[in-house]
């Protein structure tokens, strides 16, 4: 892998766009391409170098973070030792701060260049400044991305998202010479096609059998009601390559789902706006790689302890290389399970994969939690439900919002009941909601369990 990074990188140098400046964006990838292989402490030294940086320039500059830095991190030995000698940064902390996280002294030669916004999917969007510098890291891991997933540029790539009515809207959607700004891909590529996903899934499969993409790029959740109605269709399209999961968590049906009827594995990265890339997937397993030159990634039990492997904990990360708006152990509100070391050899960490928001766990009234399972492919079968959201209302009351093909039975709903009940870890009052739709968010994304009970 190490060599075919090398050679492609080289191929596409000899293809750069003129006019365009290329020189940092194939530097940063050429230090990519090295650092993934490095020793674990060769990483480590590299992160606590750039989190003293980061944490001096902080302190010297911002009165907000001046309280919360003690002056001792800067005498740490190790990542470990630093961080502990500061407290965690919640999401509600972020958001009462506003901008006084962030710095308006920049080191020289940086320059803001813009915001970016978390969803708000929790119902607590947060916002950061950016810098140029910071960009540039989020540019070369999107590259990275890519080149981990195999792509072969030249060819075209689609994406579905979440966007205003009236831009890229079916039936012809928008059409782009390039698959993104030269920033990311200074050299010539494939031309990018581009979908709405207010678009029925019904159309948006129509569109892509029209134009026949190599990629598809959408939410996880549109992936797998894509693969059911191309199931139904026929044999998997030949033309569809690969397909990248973005914006939600991919859960083992769905990827089986995706496997059976487009004929493609899901590949998937872990990002989030107001941190920019937190992992990626390895090009030789399913783990989760965290991108360790950029940011720092701990998985915590409720105790503040390090997760093992095997163990789910919540995911607290600290971008290196922003220094608009710094995010020292942030606790972004996610789950996710540590993984082993990965077999493929790189020494970066990984997660064997991010279980999502700490709003989509089951709770009971014991302080137990459990991650739901609710027998979505029986479901689907017993009543020709084609989406369906479940909603955890009281320590003993689950809604099932689903929406079918024709109204249920009384049987069926009674064995859909019935199959809900049996998956579930302890006694619930279930009840069976037929919906006409059901809304993802203002960002698109969809959320198959949502907790409105207890913490999160």
């Amino acid at each position: 892998m190490h060599d075919r990074t090398k050679a492609l990188l080289e191929q596409r140098r000899a293809r750069c766009l003129p006019g365009v400046e290329t020189a940092h964006v194939f530097q940063f990838q050429e230090r990519l391409t090295t650092s993934q292989w490095q020793p674990r402490a060769q990483l480590e030294a590299f992160q606590l170098a750039s989190l003293k940086t980061l944490i001096d320039h902080t302190r010297a500059h911002n009165p907000f973070w001046q309280v919360r830095l003690p002056e001792a991190a800067l005498s740490a030995t190790t990542v470990n030792e630093a961080l502990a000698r500061i407290p965690l940064l919640s999401r509600s902390a972020v958001q009462e701060a506003g901008e006084r996280l962030s710095t308006t002294v920049l080191p020289s030669g940086q320059n803001c260049v813009g915001t970016r916004s978390s969803s708000g999917s929790t119902g607590m969007p947060v916002s950061v400044l950016v810098t140029d510098y910071a960009m540039g890291w989020q540019n070369a891991l999107n590259l990275r991305a890519h080149i981990w997933a195999l792509r072969d540029f030249d060819r075209t790539i689609a994406s579905i998202r979440r966007n205003k009515p009236g831009l890229a809207d079916y039936p012809e959607g928008t059409r782009r010479p390039a698959w993104d700004a030269p920033s990311i891909f200074p050299f010539q590529t494939g031309e990018s096609i581009y979908l709405n996903a207010l678009t029925s899934v019904q159309d948006q499969w129509e569109w892509l059998a029209r134009m026949q993409p190599a990629y598809l790029m959408t939410y996880p959740s549109l992936l797998n009601e894509l693969a059911d109605i191309a199931r139904k269709a026929g044999p998997p399209p030949r033309w569809l390559r690969g397909a990248s999961a973005v914006g939600e968590t991919v859960g083992p049906e769905i990827r089986e789902t995706v496997r059976k009827g487009l004929g493609v594995d899901i590949h998937e990265t872990y990002s989030a706006e107001e941190v920019g890339m937190i992992a990626i997937q390895c090009p030789t397993s399913r783990r989760l790689h965290c991108q360790s030159e950029s940011i720092i990634v701990e998985v915590l039990d409720d105790r503040g302890a390090a997760c093992k492997p095997g163990e789910v904990g919540r995911v607290v990360v600290t971008p290196l290389h922003n220094f608009a708006t710094p995010l020292f152990r942030y606790d972004i509100g996610d789950l996710a399970e540590v993984a082993a070391p990965c077999a493929c050899g790189r020494h970066l960490p990984s997660l064997a994969r991010v279980m999502g928001r700490q709003r989509n766990i089951l709770r009971l009234a014991d302080g137990r939690t459990f991650w739901p399972s609710f027998g979505r492919k029986t479901i689907r079968k017993i009543g020709h439900i084609r989406q369906q959201q479940f909603r955890q209302t009281t320590y003993s009351r689950l809604e099932a919002h689903l929406v079918a093909d024709r109204p249920l039975t009384d049987e069926e709903r009674s064995l859909i009941t019935a199959e809900i009940q049996s998956k579930l870890p302890a006694p619930f009052d279930v009840a069976v909601v037929e919906v006409a739709a059901i809304r993802r968010s203002e960002s698109g994304k969809f959320e198959e369990f949502i907790c409105e009970v207890g913490a999160g």
